[in-house]
């Protein structure tokens, strides 16, 4: 849990010295979702998102936790389905999963 805590303070700096870059966003929510902060961890993808569009990664998590944290499940799909144009088709697995479950 340290380690996180720390990674998070780390990923803290980082945005304040570089609040564009979409990665350090995606990357410390990553940090978030261990920590189960769900919400702060769906907000920094948003903000990737919105600071490049075409980061599958981010919309691909975006959509996991929203399924984990049973929030918007038709929202996590719409999210799995840019992931897949973008090119991360591992997104058409979880797609094909949903309908399953």
């Amino acid at each position: 849990m340290k380690d996180f805590k720390q990674a998070l303070a780390d990923f803290n700096k980082v945005i304040a010295l570089q609040p564009k870059n979409a990665l350090a966003y995606q990357r410390r929510a990553k940090v978030k979702d261990f920590l189960k902060d769900y919400d702060g961890a769906l907000s920094d993808l948003a903000v990737a998102v919105h600071l490049q569009p075409d980061l599958a990664i981010a919309y691909y998590e975006h959509a996991l936790i929203k399924i984990m944290a049973k929030k918007d499940s038709r929202g996590a799909e719409a999210d799995l389905f840019r992931a897949g144009e973008l090119g991360l088709t591992i997104a058409y697995d979880a797609i094909r999963q949903l309908g399953a479950g």
